[in-house]
């Protein structure tokens, strides 16, 4: 019974299907996993444990063509592992991507700081580490801000 003296939204519902009128239920929303959003200017304030990295995920060619971040100027351990890659003239997700990270063998209470060249790239694996529980977070800014910024670079 409804708190209201009805029968109950569902148990309704499941009258009226049965009796023939098409009934359309609203699905529940997916989950969301919100990922933490920082600007270069506050990853440069933050005192990081030792374990916390950042994670370049630009692709080999822009490495080459902009430079990498110099993270460990900032007391930060940084890696460099493209989530997409150029094949021909063809962009594609990098097949070896979740594997690479793993074997990083970074620990749950490690604080992750993805970064790409805008904040894009960054947030799609900031939200695929965060389902898997770790505390990630995406650099909005990305590589672009970090030269604006007059970041470390190597």
């Amino acid at each position: 019974m409804c708190p209201r003296g009805g029968i109950g939204r569902h148990k309704g519902l499941k009258i009226l299907a049965a009796c023939g009128v098409p009934v359309r239920v609203r699905p529940r929303a997916p989950r969301v996993y919100m990922v933490k959003q920082i600007t270069t200017l506050e990853l440069k304030e933050i005192s990081f444990q030792e374990h916390d990295c950042l994670v370049d995920v630009r692709s080999p060619e822009e490495w080459l063509q902009f430079g990498k971040p110099d993270g460990e100027t900032l007391k930060l351990s940084t890696y460099f592992i493209s989530y997409q890659l150029k094949e021909n003239k063809n962009i594609i997700l990098n097949p070896n991507f979740i594997d690479d990270m793993s074997k990083l063998e970074l620990k749950k209470n490690t604080k992750i700081f993805f970064i790409c060249s805008s904040g894009i790239r960054s947030q799609i694996v900031a939200e695929i580490f965060k389902k898997k529980k770790f505390e990630t977070f995406n650099v909005t800014d990305g590589f672009d801000g970090w030269l604006l910024n007059n970041l470390p670079i190597k």
